[in-house]
């Protein structure tokens, strides 16, 4: 299967908190974004795509020489994620395509063999973890309204794979509508295509605030023996 990497990184992390955009903060004295492709740099992908500020391309690029990757592209960030990674599929040659976040650090192999094993059942698939606690809807008062089935909950991670023409149809269309998403299997889900799941792995985490960098440099420092290599 022959597929294009997107990594959308045109984000400046506001949760963050902090002064510089968060896929440029070190963890072991490496950019956030150079241990995400770092680990993205063991697919056999045909190439990688990074939606970014145009102003980011410099410093990417040695991020990318550094890890001995020559199979990349640019693509200008836009207002949200969704434009950013349309921009991405303008410009991808190849028929499938493997979306992974900029600050989700920690991929394995083991989530990439599920994805993939399971990918040719369905127009996308999408990985993530069921949640252990209880889950319950609020209202906009904070009220509790319900409990619900954590069973049918997933907490969505990435990477997620789809079929590049059915997703750049999607995503034009909600883009047109001036529709939100948050992921890009929601714009497949809109109009009923079928999207599988796979199971992720706990530390597949997403950095997202300060708290994070804690357990980010645990994973880190023990990411062998935790993920099994």
């Amino acid at each position: 299967m022959k597929f294009s990497v997107i990594i959308p990184a045109g984000g400046i992390g506001k949760r963050f908190s902090t002064n510089m955009k968060k896929q440029f903060f070190k963890l072991n004295n490496k950019e956030i974004i150079y241990h995400t492709l770092f680990k993205i740099s063991f697919l056999d992908a045909e190439e990688i795509i990074i939606g970014c500020d145009p102003y980011d391309e410099e410093d990417l690029k040695l991020i990318l020489n550094s890890l001995n990757i020559d199979n990349y592209k640019f693509a200008p960030n836009g207002k949200e994620r969704q434009h950013t990674v349309m921009n991405c599929l303008k410009i991808a040659t190849q028929p499938h395509v493997f979306i992974h976040d900029a600050v989700r650090p920690f991929l394995s192999m083991k989530i990439i063999e599920r994805l993939i094993g399971n990918y040719l059942d369905y127009d996308g698939v999408i990985c993530g973890i069921k949640p252990n606690d209880t889950v319950k809807i609020i209202n906009d008062k904070n009220n509790v309204d319900e409990t619900i089935d954590r069973n049918r909950v997933l907490l969505v991670h990435t990477p997620q794979i789809f079929k590049k023409d059915i997703l750049n149809k999607c995503l034009k269309e909600i883009n047109e509508r001036g529709l939100t998403i948050t992921d890009e299997a929601m714009a497949l889900e809109f109009f009923g295509y079928k999207v599988g799941f796979v199971n992720s792995e706990w530390y597949n985490i997403k950095i997202t605030t300060q708290n994070d960098i804690y357990l980010a440099e645990y994973i880190l420092n023990n990411f062998d023996m935790i993920a099994g290599g």
